[in-house]
């Protein structure tokens, strides 16, 4: 089916460039049309909920967190997210705390420079990088700075700690906790 769907496309695309300007519209609006009867109502569906063109079910559990929180977090909600697992506002659509990878941007700004520092040290990070310890740091740190910076939804790697109280929403590598329901003391087996 994908590749009649490029075969036709590679063709329409060859008469488009063959054609008079007037029938380059026409062209254009035939592929356009041919791609939406060829993918169907669910495809364009998908497209508009997470951005993806195949279907979702596909994807990684650390896309489907992110899925699931663009659905069932505030838009202004700030997570916080472990800081070695880069990526997570793709699919959210939600602001996070930080990962240790947002700080190559933050070189060109002083003032944000600081700011993203300050955040990664509160987690425990220290120079030199040593990213074997980032995920026990993370866990070890994340409630507390939840708290100190009044962010409502953290999210944990299953394999290494959880918190001893029922997630939000958990799949098979991910639990999301809402930080006013956890207990002071950080995330334990």
């Amino acid at each position: 089916r994908m590749i009649v769907l490029v075969g036709l496309a590679l063709l329409l695309v060859y008469l488009f460039w063959r054609q008079p300007v007037h029938w380059q519209r026409i062209y254009l609006a035939g592929t356009l049309a041919a791609v939406l009867l060829v993918t169907g109502e669910k495809t364009v569906e998908r497209i508009a909920e997470t951005g993806r063109i195949f279907d979702t079910t596909l994807t990684t559990p650390w896309e489907d967190m992110q899925v699931w929180c663009a659905q069932n977090t505030p838009t202004d909600a700030l997570l916080m997210t472990p800081i070695y697992i880069e990526g997570f506002r793709s699919f959210s659509k939600r602001p996070i705390y930080g990962t240790y990878k947002d700080g190559a941007p933050h070189n060109y700004s002083r003032k944000t420079i600081f700011r993203w520092w300050a955040r990664m040290q509160a987690l425990g990070l220290s120079l030199p990088w040593n990213r074997a310890a980032f995920p026990s740091l993370y866990h070890q740190h994340a409630l507390s700075v939840a708290r100190e910076n009044n962010i409502r939804f953290v999210i944990y790697e299953k394999s290494i700690a959880l918190p001893p109280v029922a997630p939000l929403y958990e799949n098979q590598q991910f639990a999301i906790f809402e930080t006013p329901v956890l207990p002071d003391s950080s995330a334990t087996n």
